[in-house]
């Protein structure tokens, strides 16, 4: 019996027991080193809370697995009657999710040769949750985007640190896709490739596609993001805000973004960008999708301290960026269709 197997019927014990919650212990015992070897999801179901004691959680070499999902998250048809509701995920002392030695799983390998979705590389993956919480983890060697949501609301998602050395690409932080809303993001720390915190409103993509929700919007809104202090090991950007094909981002905070990029490394692209010129499937966004942004507080040591690559962004207030060395603020053309 495999780590994952039992993790999860342990998880479905407590369940059928009225249990509300389950912990991993520091130490596995049924391994010499006292890791939690995973080959498949440890999977959550609603009202449950999954503490991480002191604990270290790794994947088994050359699987293609997430590390923790939400309950149906694979499921062909999800909507608002199969909503998951009140799911945490709580570190507790040194909790560590390690997605260990990097596998062939990439976007340009995704679903070819027998491979599953690159979304299948994701460490934490949650679809359709109202009411989430993740705390208190360190992730590290992740193998694609960190943690990755798709038409989750009132959640919040503090005290991340990352470590990801841009051994393989794509390794952005915190991915809140289409359809979230109503979230926390703050005190996020370490290291990732690419992106640290990344609002990507495209609803015409492949991984959207695949975790549609029936009778829910794509928009991504009223998101708070602060205190985020990373290095971009892969030369990207600290925060991102993308929307396009009809989809809006709107009321969107930004507060305290410290580039911790070190003095003999490469620069970031940006520290804060909005919009962009590409990655849209049938249009870009135009006026009226993409509203009320504040950026309050960012110290820049990228190439540009808060982008702007495009203008159809109205209510746009920004004040105390700074940047020593490069751009403090830019702003691009109007985009073309």
């Amino acid at each position: 019996m495999t780590d994952s197997v039992r993790l999860n019927e342990a998880i479905r014990k407590a369940q059928a027991e009225g249990k509300k919650s389950y912990t991993i212990a520091a130490k596995n015992p049924n391994s010499e080193d006292g890791k939690y070897y995973l080959d498949s999801p440890i999977v959550l179901p609603s009202n449950f809370t999954l503490y991480l004691f002191n604990c270290t959680l790794t994947m088994v070499a050359d699987c293609y697995a997430n590390m923790i999902v939400s309950e149906g998250v694979f499921d062909e048809y999800a909507s608002v009657a199969t909503q998951k509701k009140d799911i945490r995920i709580i570190g507790i002392g040194q909790a560590i999710l390690d997605q260990g030695p990097k596998n062939d799983l990439t976007e340009k390998t995704s679903e070819k040769e027998g491979r599953p979705h690159i979304m299948h590389n994701c460490p934490i993956l949650f679809r359709n949750v109202n009411d989430f919480v993740i705390e208190h983890i360190t992730i590290k060697n992740q193998r694609y985007w960190g943690i990755n949501l798709y038409y989750c609301s009132n959640g919040r998602i503090s005290d991340i640190r990352f470590f990801a050395t841009n051994n393989m690409p794509n390794q952005d932080g915190i991915d809140l896709r289409v359809g979230c809303f109503n979230i926390d993001i703050f005190d996020i720390s370490g290291w990732t490739g690419d992106d640290s915190v990344a609002l990507t409103a495209l609803p015409l993509g492949r991984g959207e596609a695949l975790m549609r929700v029936e009778g829910k919007s794509v928009d991504i809104h009223h998101v708070d993001i602060a205190r985020v202090a990373t290095f971009i090991s892969g030369g990207h950007q600290t925060i991102r805000l993308l929307n396009h094909d009809g989809a809006k981002i709107h009321d969107i905070k930004i507060n305290d973004i410290t580039d911790a990029t070190l003095p003999d490394k490469k620069p970031a692209r940006a520290t804060v960008v909005i919009g962009d010129t590409h990655y849209f499937k049938e249009r870009p966004a135009k006026k009226g999708e993409t509203y009320n942004i504040s950026v309050w507080g960012v110290d820049s040591h990228a190439l540009v301290g808060l982008e702007v690559r495009h203008n159809n962004v109205e209510n746009l207030t920004y004040k105390h960026v700074t940047n020593p060395d490069y751009t403090v603020v830019r702003f691009a053309e109007e985009v073309t269709e």
